[in-house]
């Protein structure tokens, strides 16, 4: 069984204008995996960040043959969950080398116009995880 660390440390904006929009704000990633169309996507919350745009945040994410992309979204909660930037990570070349720790900065999206506007820090394992078949007494 395999599962997916994946570690979200900060953002990086670019993009001037954004970047002053975003000031300020309480803003947080929604993190979404599963190509399954008909069935439910999983999805998880990062904590809400105002200061820097810094999550230092860490999840494990249980693998499955339909879980081959993430979706994440960066929601501004100062304004009602508007969906502000996202990204997509390609799944399938990290699943060619499991148990590697591939650290890199993903390009940020703006949601309404599609422009990029800055960068997101990452860091993803496909991690070989090991279910003990002991049963204790």
């Amino acid at each position: 069984m395999y599962i997916w660390q994946l570690n979200i440390f900060r953002a990086k904006f670019e993009d001037e204008e954004f970047d002053e929009e975003i000031k300020g704000k309480k803003l947080y990633w929604k993190i979404e995996y599963g190509d399954n169309p008909a069935g439910p996507r999983g999805k998880e919350y990062t904590p809400t960040s105002k200061k820097k745009p810094t999550w230092n945040y860490w999840t494990q994410i249980r693998d499955s043959k339909d879980n081959n992309r993430l979706e994440l979204t960066m929601l501004n909660k100062t304004e009602g969950n508007k969906p502000i930037a996202s990204l997509q990570i390609d799944l399938l070349p990290y699943k060619k080398d499991p148990d590697s720790r591939n650290d890199f900065w993903k390009e940020v999206q703006d949601v309404e116009s599609g422009k990029i506007v800055g960068k997101l820090h990452l860091a993803i394992t496909y991690k070989t995880f090991e279910v003990s078949s002991r049963v204790e007494t």
